[in-house]
């Protein structure tokens, strides 16, 4: 277990949940909605590397590969999977909005690399319910990249 996960599971949460359940016992916090209200996320700072570049292609491979998952890749660069997601469809949306507000195919304003014009602009037709295209295009896919 590397030390991180250590110093999180031996001190970080259980001194969470102590200080949570006392304040809940005082009645300093609500009563909790929901039996799980003691799991907490804990995001570590980004690991240090000498290569970036070299890693940084090998975990887009990784994640490409399905070796590494998205919420792996985000949580080794300190960041919150669900955040980050979250901000990446609204980014996305925006765009696409943008573009649609001045006529302009969303590949002018963005295009990552080694994604056909064609696929980011058919990102202009997507259903905001199922998240792609009719062909299945989901816009923005580079998580190598985010």
């Amino acid at each position: 277990m590397a030390r991180q996960q250590v110093l999180i599971h031996r001190l970080c949460s259980p001194t969470w949940a102590y200080v949570i359940a006392n304040a809940i016992a005082n009645g300093e916090l609500p009563s909790p909605k929901t039996d799980n209200w003691h799991r907490v996320n804990w995001v570590t700072p980004r690991r240090v590397t000498v290569d970036a570049g070299r890693e940084a292609t090998a975990n887009q491979k990784d994640i490409e590969m399905g070796i590494k998952s998205l919420s792996d890749h985000y949580a080794e660069q300190g960041m919150s999977f669900t955040e980050e997601t979250e901000r990446r469809a609204a980014d996305a949306r925006f765009i696409i909005d943008t573009a649609a507000k001045f006529g302009v195919p969303p590949s002018w304003i963005y295009r990552p690399s080694n994604t056909p014009t064609a696929d980011i602009d058919s990102a202009s037709t997507t259903s905001p319910a199922s998240g792609s295209t009719a062909d299945g295009f989901v816009p923005f896919p580079n998580p190598g990249n985010p």
